[in-house]
């Protein structure tokens, strides 16, 4: 993995894979957007399916699973880029 700074993103990239398993949902336009750590990803699914029975009306779910060593840098700089390298 490997992260680099510039003046507008965060770019995050690994070498040889072609998709990002710790990205789910369109991230452009949901109603709830949540960040979970990287260890955490074995509950979201049962943690969202008991929060879509209570919450119906919130449809368009987007989450991330990255590292919380990312997550500050990704912050920071207001802007992310997903490649491939």
């Amino acid at each position: 993995m490997t992260i680099t700074h510039d003046k507008k993103a965060v770019e995050f990239s690994v070498a040889s894979v072609d998709m990002v398993c710790d990205l789910h949902g369109d991230p452009c336009d949901p109603d709830l957007t949540l960040f979970f750590n990287g260890n955490q990803w074995m509950v979201v699914e049962d943690l969202l399916a008991a929060f879509r029975r209570l919450y119906p009306e919130i449809r368009h779910i987007f989450y991330e699973t990255l590292p919380q060593a990312f997550w500050p840098s990704k912050s920071n700089s207001g802007h992310c880029r997903w490649r491939n390298c």
